[in-house]
């Protein structure tokens, strides 16, 4: 029986989670399997695009959360 990567390898593999053993056979997989590795190159870019994001709340949410917050304490 063939055992097939699922997302969660691939992304164990991406941030580095996999023990010696299984990083070896894994590596092995996708010198094999050309899908596997565009998938793996998919994911990347994926994670760079993802990581330029850059999210600032607007002034009237921090004001709305302030003014939440102190009302809370009361």
């Amino acid at each position: 029986m063939i055992k097939t990567s699922t997302n969660s390898d691939i992304v164990k593999y991406i941030y580095n989670q996999f023990n010696n053993k299984e990083k070896v056979d894994f590596e092995s997989k996708i010198l094999f399997d050309s899908n596997l590795n565009n998938l793996i190159e998919d994911y990347c870019f994926m994670i760079k695009e993802i990581e330029k994001i850059d999210l600032k709340p607007s002034k009237k949410l921090l004001e709305n959360i302030i003014c939440f917050s102190k009302s809370y304490n009361q």
